[in-house]
């Protein structure tokens, strides 16, 4: 079994908690949730986890953050997303960049 999915797009238009939701469904509902997500413009980052590692990842240790990189480091249409967590003791860092 996969424990974690992680998603990321460029040039989205749509709302990024539809989005999350339409990839929930699309990995199972009652199996994964949605650890977090991160939407700048039109690029957007979601992970999903296994439910039964929720317990496992201490919300104080999620990290999401964004750089934007567009003209003039204003304009969000080029940058990067990312989230960063512990499962455990074990680091994760996902970037997803324009």
């Amino acid at each position: 079994d996969i424990d974690i999915f992680v998603f990321g797009a460029q040039e989205m238009g749509l709302d990024s908690k539809v989005f999350g939701q339409m990839l929930k469904t699309l990995v199972g509902p009652t199996k994964y949730c949605i650890l977090t997500h991160k939407r700048m413009s039109g690029i957007y980052i979601g992970i999903l986890v296994k439910r039964s590692l929720v317990d496992l990842i201490p919300k104080s240790e999620i990290s999401v953050k964004q750089t934007r990189t567009g003209i003039g480091n204003f304009y969000g249409n080029k940058g990067a997303v990312g989230v960063k967590f512990k499962i455990d003791r074990t680091s994760f860092c996902f970037i997803n960049a324009h």
